[in-house]
This record gives structure tokens, C-alpha cells and sequence, in this order.
């Protein structure tokens, strides 16, 4: 029943967003809908935010299984107020060398996601939702960062700097899914012959941390630079 009713919530909420926009919907609107307390939805849910994670963390979970193996899968429990849910696939982890990676099967996936619910997704992924792209970051700053520290290798990087990298590459890669989902040419954007470059945020990635050797300049360097002659 517990399941029921936050799946009845999430349909709901689904529908007055595509009716109108996620600014637009308010927690009291839902409770009015399904004639629910107060009560009913906080124990499911903490807010409108929430809700939008939970739908859009389930369908990509199922997006992500059909098309990845287990093995290359991240997941992650799925926090709810009164418990930690089954962990749900929501990013993936596909080597492809030595300290290199392949984001395209995810990023792919992600977009074929929203595009199941083109109408809902649209109005989420609207840049005027700022909270809702602060929700995404949250949730995928730390699987970015923890690209960079693969594709590193365990050499030195200021914190600083992997910070920057980790804030651009997570919001290209959730730019990416919005710049598909309002495209027209969707399905030549999805087809790998007509455009290989789903793997370009990595791939930028990886070439740029070869390149740039910064690792001479960590904490052990800086301490013999400062050693007197």
C-alpha cells in the first residue's frame, strides 16, 4: 500500500506538471488532487523536488538495465524519509583502456530516458528550474568526480582545480541531455554513425589531463622546490 500510494503521488505529479510546469505545482495542489492529508504525502515525500527525482530516478534505473550490464552499472539507494530504498542504477562506469572511459551508453540512455516522457521532462529540465538542475548536480558531482580521480590515476591534482573540472564536465553532460530532449533531429543526435561524439566530455577530459602534466607541481614537488640550494 506504502508503494501504492507514493506511485499514485508520482503519477499525479507527473500530470500537473505536464498540464502546467514543475514551478507552477504545489504540494497542496497534489494533496487537493487525490484528496489525501497532509501527512499522507510527507511521509513519502519531502517536496515537489523530490517527487521529480524519484520519477526520474526510477525510469532511468529502468533505462539504464536494458541497456548496460550489471557490472557496469553505478548505483545508488534511492533516500526516502523513512528508509533507504533499493540502490538504482543512475550512472555508468565503462572502461575502455588505462584510465580511459566511455560515458556514451549512459549519456544515451539518459536521453532516451526523458524522451519516454518527453512532455514531463521538458518542463524539468526547463533552465528557468534552477532548483531542479541543483538537485542533478548534487546528484551527479560526485560520480563525475570520481571519473576524474579514475582517469587520474592517483597523481596530484589541487582540489581546487578537480572541483572546476567536476562542476563543468556534470554540467555538460546534464546540458547534453536537456540540448536532446528539445531537439528535433533527436533521432539523428541518437544515431552513433551520425554523431559519434557522446563520449566527447570524457574524452576532452582525458586529453586534457595527458596534456597538462600537473602532477610535477603536487604537494612533494612543491616541498624540494622550497628546499634551500
Amino acid at each position: 500500500m506504502k508503494r501504492n500510494m507514493r506511485q499514485t503521488i508520482a503519477d499525479a505529479f507527473v500530470s500537473m506538471v505536464e498540464e502546467t510546469s514543475l514551478a507552477r505545482v504545489r504540494i497542496a495542489d497534489i494533496i487537493a488532487r487525490l484528496d489525501i492529508n497532509r501527512n499522507t504525502f510527507y511521509y513519502h515525500f519531502s517536496s515537489k523536488y523530490d517527487v521529480a527525482l524519484w520519477v526520474l530516478r526510477t525510469d532511468l534505473d529502468a533505462e539504464l538495465r536494458a541497456a548496460l550490464p550489471d557490472n557496469e552499472l553505478v548505483c545508488l539507494p534511492l533516500e526516502s524519509k523513512r528508509c533507504i530504498e533499493t540502490p538504482l542504477a543512475y550512472y555508468a562506469h565503462v572502461e575502455t583502456g588505462a584510465r580511459t572511459l566511455d560515458c556514451s551508453k549512459f549519456l544515451k540512455a539518459f536521453a532516451r530516458c526523458t524522451l519516454g516522457r518527453q512532455d514531463f521532462y521538458r518542463k524539468l529540465f526547463d533552465i528557468r528550474e534552477l532548483e531542479f538542475w541543483h538537485c542533478l548536480t548534487d546528484l551527479y558531482y560526485p560520480a563525475v568526480e570520481g571519473d576524474i580521480e579514475f582517469i587520474l590515476g592517483g597523481r596530484y591534482m589541487p582540489d581546487a582545480t578537480r572541483g572546476m573540472l567536476a562542476s563543468l564536465c556534470t554540467r555538460h553532460l546534464l546540458s547534453t541531455v536537456a540540448f536532446c530532449l528539445e531537439s528535433d533531429e533527436r533521432e539523428t543526435l541518437l544515431n552513433d554513425k551520425a554523431n559519434p561524439f557522446w563520449n566527447i566530455v570524457h574524452e576532452s577530459l582525458y586529453a586534457a589531463i595527458q596534456s597538462h602534466p600537473i602532477n610535477r607541481y603536487g604537494p612533494r614537488a612543491e616541498a624540494r622546490s622550497s628546499r634551500p640550494s
